[in-house]
């Protein structure tokens, strides 16, 4: 069975902006994680980072978020976007801060996120990060 992929300028251009989005909500220090999961995620939506099992809809994919905000500031920058009928992959480079690092040293982070998410809805049913935490953990060894 083949699937055609190709998708036009402006479907393109429309994921594009809805990822800019995305991350630009992130962005903000505090921002309202109920109005940001309502807007972007299905209500049954996955979060999984790596190989740990997933955090599934909104009370687990919140605390979650909740706690490691608690602890990091972060800054994502979106490096590139690759869009398929079914998926969108996106290139993030974090700029990752301890909260309570009185040097506020920066720790870079390139990660790998897969939405899927189909090019005429707006909401993802599931997010896979792949990242590398190793900077993020060598920071507690210096």
């Amino acid at each position: 069975m083949s699937v055609s992929n190709v998708l036009t300028t402006e479907q393109n251009e429309v994921v594009r902006g809805w990822i800019q989005a995305f991350y630009n909500t992130l962005n903000v220090d505090s921002f309202d994680i109920e109005r940001w999961f309502e807007k972007y995620f299905e209500n049954d939506a996955s979060v999984t980072y790596n190989n740990d099992p997933p955090y599934k809809g909104y009370n687990d994919v919140s605390a979650h978020i909740l706690q490691l905000r608690q602890k990091l500031s972060v800054k994502y920058t979106v490096k590139h976007v690759d869009v398929i009928s079914d998926r969108i992959y996106v290139e993030i480079d974090a700029t990752v801060i301890r909260k309570n690092d009185p040097e506020k040293k920066e720790i870079h982070l390139s990660e790998l996120a897969v939405f899927y998410k189909k090019i005429n809805e707006n909401k993802i049913s599931s997010l896979k990060i792949y990242v590398d935490p190793t900077p993020l953990l060598e920071k507690n060894k210096t």
